[in-house]
């Protein structure tokens, strides 16, 4: 596989609404070329900031994190899973803007939306119910859609991936895809995953993300693009030192198709590995390894 080893999501949550480094490390952000070990987006993250380093995975153990602070020296740490510890009338979320980087902290529970619904962001929490989060955040309206969070062992409903990034703070249940068959509501796409998996999140490329050009996060690529290592792109804007990572295009091994650089090939997301089922056609378009 091609992807960056330390990917992040460019997030869109709580207190996470531009890409911007205040919600993660810019600098390690990108993976290694051949193998992945991995956000983020992004996720990530969207309107959103950069996360720190994504690892997901479809099924894992964690543990049970409980209250580390209370309200006299600032919000209680908690674990945002299924577990309800935080106080009556607040929830367990995620938040980019805290003093020592991301972290889950319990904030006052403003709504009841369910997975898929319509939220609003609001500053401080968001519309969204116990173990959700509004993600996808829009900028200007402050709109985004209710996600829900992995349960207790890393695992979400109809075998959808848990993706883990930010150094492991954001844990989301973002919806599957196949990235040679779009699939993904409006304004999102469809980004790799490292549990080899693929999942839909919020479009956060801006005017960038085009085959060749840089990109930090998981998802500052354009629909039909997935950010990977600088170096096995034909692209002198990403061999310049500027980034680490590059976006590339994904391709159909089976159709044989012309890369947009010269020197490129259709080859093997999962190079060197067993593609999952239903993915052995997915390719990018990258330098030969």
């Amino acid at each position: 596989m091609f992807q960056m080893t330390t990917k992040t999501l460019a997030c869109a949550g709580l207190l996470a609404l531009s890409i911007l480094p205040a919600c993660g490390d810019k600098g390690s952000d990108e993976s290694s070329t051949t193998s992945s070990s991995e956000a983020g987006e992004g996720e990530e993250g969207e309107t959103s900031e950069a996360t720190t380093s994504s690892t997901t995975t479809t099924s894992s153990s964690s543990t049970t994190a409980g209250f580390v602070g209370d309200s006299m020296s600032g919000p209680a740490m908690c674990d945002p899973k299924p577990i309800d510890d935080c106080p009556d009338g607040q929830k367990c979320t995620w938040d980019a803007s805290g003093p020592t980087g991301d972290q889950n902290i319990c904030v006052d529970l403003m709504g009841d939306g369910e997975i898929g619904d319509e939220c609003m962001n609001l500053g401080t929490s968001d519309t969204c119910g116990l173990h959700k989060i509004c993600w996808g955040v829009d900028a200007e309206t402050m709109l985004g859609t209710c996600i829900e969070f992995c349960d207790e062992t890393d695992q979400c409903p109809e075998n959808a991936p848990c993706t883990i990034t930010n150094d492991g703070t954001l844990r989301l249940c973002l919806p599957p895809c196949d990235p040679l068959v779009p699939s993904c509501p409006a304004g999102w796409a469809c980004y790799d995953d490292p549990s080899l998996a693929w999942f839909c999140d919020l479009d956060v490329s801006g005017e960038g993300g085009q085959h060749g050009t840089p990109c930090e996060f998981i998802n500052a690529c354009d629909p039909g693009s997935i950010c990977v290592d600088a170096t096995v792109v034909n692209s002198s804007e990403c061999q310049n030192g500027a980034s680490s990572g590059c976006c590339a295009n994904v391709c159909s091994l089976s159709e044989n198709p012309t890369c947009p650089n010269a020197g490129e090939v259709c080859t093997s997301y999962y190079e060197g590995m067993t593609p999952p089922p239903g993915f052995s056609d997915v390719g990018i378009c990258i330098l030969p390894q």
